[in-house]
């Protein structure tokens, strides 16, 4: 499990670190490549800081941190999850995390075609371009069945 934020400024990730960090008693902490939220329950929960010019497109549920409620947090919906896991799949340093963006989009297509078809927008559909020969690749599905289910 992992929480994502899209930084809008540059250089900023580091300052929202160095800020989380600074909290009396924070529940955040930073080893070596990983930035993490320890849950009061035990668990670590990864936080991923990804600069706007990094994201294929910014989802329609981001919102900014200052007018998020801690009660009520935003989630990007299931077709832009895939969308994202889609276009990254490639980019990954490891073939352990391009296997897994392949076979975490793999689990969310299929989730998503049991109620009917996937309908992408716009910047989703150019988003998984980028992505989908990687995934047809890794995921036990070819391109020809992506590209089917995702009506591109």
């Amino acid at each position: 499990m992992d929480v994502d934020f899209i930084i809008a400024l540059s250089g900023a990730p580091q300052v929202v670190k160095t800020k989380l960090l600074q909290i009396p008693n924070s529940p955040f902490a930073e080893f070596s490549q990983f930035f993490v939220y320890k849950h009061p329950g035990g668990k670590n929960i990864q936080i991923d800081f990804t600069p706007e010019w990094q994201s294929a497109y910014v989802p329609a549920a981001a919102t900014m941190i200052s007018s998020t409620d801690s009660t009520n947090l935003p989630y990007i919906t299931p077709v832009d999850l895939l969308a994202l896991k889609i276009n990254t799949c490639g980019m990954r340093p490891t073939a352990a995390k391009k296997s897994r963006d392949a076979q975490d989009a793999l689990a969310v297509a299929e989730m998503l075609l049991k109620h009917g078809p996937i309908v992408l927008t716009h910047d989703q559909k150019e988003a998984v371009r980028v992505g989908i020969e990687d995934v047809g690749a890794l995921s036990g599905r070819d391109s020809s069945w992506w590209t089917s289910a995702l009506q591109l």
